[in-house]
């Protein structure tokens, strides 16, 4: 559910300064517009960033998302709030409503690289290698897990793709629905579950955000998942 931009006050802890340079540095990188100034917006927002920085952090580190030791929690709450204040201060300059609870949980382990999903377009199986490609970029966000190897693709026009590559010496092939220009997400996902299972991976590729075009990736560790399903995250295991 989105929340008001409004939340307790509380104690700002220089995060207002610390979210302009957020902003600073996200226009000087180009990922906002150059032209829109969000900073007038941070008095409005610190309150809801902190509170939920302070609710999200314990929770982070408790499924082991933030590798840190409880000296380091006060510094890593202050900065959270800041790059989420800094993120509603944006959303609040466009007119935009204030974003759910797992969204800015997503925006906290992103900004800060805690964890990152791989996003890719469900409509994009063109020509040979678009399903290689896919597979390349779910083994960047896989911290070393699945690294395939020899991996190749076979597209036809009619009759079932496939997907090919050597995972920890074993050669491995999955079949595919040939979907036209769709990914087959669900059968591509949970063959390299399957394959990661077999070699005692513990971790697996969730599926977020499971019936939009553009699909959201995350690998977790189930306790992990589920623990992020009870924060509101709409997580699916592709079976």
């Amino acid at each position: 559910m989105a929340k008001s931009f409004r939340g307790s006050s509380g104690v700002t802890d220089g995060i207002e300064e610390e979210a302009k340079t957020f902003l600073s540095e996200w226009r000087a990188r180009g990922e906002m517009s150059p032209t829109n100034d969000a900073a007038p917006f941070l008095p409005e927002v610190i309150g809801l960033a902190r509170t939920h920085a302070r609710d999200a952090i314990p929770d982070f580190v408790s499924l082991r998302l933030i590798p840190i030791q409880g000296s380091d929690l006060e510094a890593i709450e202050g900065q959270a709030a800041a790059v989420l204040a800094a993120t509603l201060a944006e959303y609040r300059s466009w007119g935009r409503r204030a974003p759910t609870q797992a969204q800015m949980d997503k925006t906290i382990l992103q900004r800060q690289g805690f964890l990152r999903p791989f996003i890719f377009d469900a409509e994009g199986i063109f020509e040979k290698g678009d399903y290689a490609k896919i597979v390349r970029g779910l083994s960047d966000i896989s911290e070393g897990n699945f690294v395939p190897e020899e991996l190749a693709d076979v597209i036809p026009e009619t009759g079932d793709s496939e997907v090919s590559f050597l995972f920890r010496g074993r050669q491995q092939t999955i079949h595919l629905q040939n979907l036209g220009d769709w990914v087959d997400v669900g059968g591509l996902l949970k063959g390299i579950n399957a394959t990661m299972g077999t070699q005692g991976v513990q971790s697996a590729y969730w599926l977020s955000h499971p019936s939009g075009q553009d699909v959201e990736v995350w690998f977790l560790e189930e306790s992990q998942a589920k623990g992020l399903q009870r924060r509101d995250w709409e997580l699916v295991l592709p079976i």
